[in-house]
């Protein structure tokens, strides 16, 4: 505030500006702030889809996922809902039947995709880490077994046979060397 008046602002005028500065400043940081949390939420969603998309891209490039019955030849009425997790779609479900679908029928067919995609998504998520739990297991059974070992050699040797054990190896070498070649 400005005034060419001496004496322009009583205490109380000024105590009503500041508070006044003040929360414009807060508003403002408060947006500032709003601004980065929803910069950040975006960048985790498009994280997000990104591995959900790479995950059941892997799956799939893995596995055939695709369960049919009935008869593929009639498609009179056909409707298609698709198996979405998180705004990305993993898949569809396709019906076909000599009637017209219901809007009772697509609210049921879309609740149940909804469902099927949230159990699909924790199948995959149990396997994956089942997957990883055996790695782990797996890998702490050969490092207990190498550790229990005294010497290089023998260090070595359980190394070698439990690794070409575990991974079912045609071969498995072990070099030590200082040589810069294998730097």
């Amino acid at each position: 505030m400005h005034s060419t008046k001496e004496n322009a602002f009583q205490q109380q005028d000024v105590d009503t500006y500041l508070n006044m500065a003040n929360e414009v400043a807060i508003a403002l940081e408060n947006s500032r702030f709003f601004q980065e949390a929803q910069q950040s939420l975006s960048e985790m969603r498009a994280t997000q889809r990104q591995y959900l998309q790479s995950a059941w891209a892997t799956l799939t490039s893995e596995q055939d996922l695709e369960y049919s019955i009935g008869d593929k030849e009639s498609q009179e009425n056909e409707i298609l809902v698709p198996l979405a997790l998180r705004d990305q779609i993993i898949g569809q479900i396709q019906l076909s039947s000599t009637e017209d679908w219901s809007p009772e029928q697509r609210n049921l067919i879309e609740s149940i995709a909804t469902q099927a995609a949230l159990a699909l998504e924790n199948a995959r998520l149990v396997e994956e880490s089942q997957t990883i739990a055996a790695r782990e297991r797996l890998a702490n059974e050969i490092i207990a077994k190498v550790w229990a070992s005294t010497n290089m050699d023998g260090i070595l040797q359980t190394t070698v046979r439990e690794l070409g054990r575990a991974l079912e190896a045609a071969e498995v070498d072990i070099e030590i060397s200082m040589d810069s070649k294998n730097a």
